[in-house]
């Protein structure tokens, strides 16, 4: 699921996003307290937007801190990281780390 995920997010395809997600998905932002999205189509938006192949970009599908994630990568640096939580065979909560002295130690 999050690779296919991470593919519609690529590519760019909200719609093929849209229906990986649990209706009441939600995604939340590092620094703030609470979530930046609510709803399939909402968070479907965001997250083509904060994980799309813009030029010069890598999205990788993989563990982060041992939950199922994507890191989208700019000249082998991490720029955005994303941590996924499941619920009912759906993608129910995006958590994205956006800023860069949290990805540290994810860049090569």
């Amino acid at each position: 699921m999050v690779r296919e995920f991470a593919a519609a997010c690529a590519r760019g395809d909200v719609s093929a996003a849209e229906r990986l997600l649990h209706p009441d998905a939600a995604a939340v932002c590092d620094g703030f307290p609470i979530p930046v999205g609510s709803g399939a189509a909402e968070v479907a938006r965001l997250a083509v937007l904060l994980l799309s192949g813009q030029p010069g970009t890598a999205l990788t599908v993989g563990s982060v801190n041992g939950e199922p994630g994507m890191v989208l990568r700019r000249g082998g640096r991490a720029v955005t990281i994303a941590v996924v939580t499941a619920e009912d065979g759906r993608i129910a909560v995006l958590w994205f780390v956006l800023a860069p002295e949290k990805s540290t130690s994810w860049n090569r």
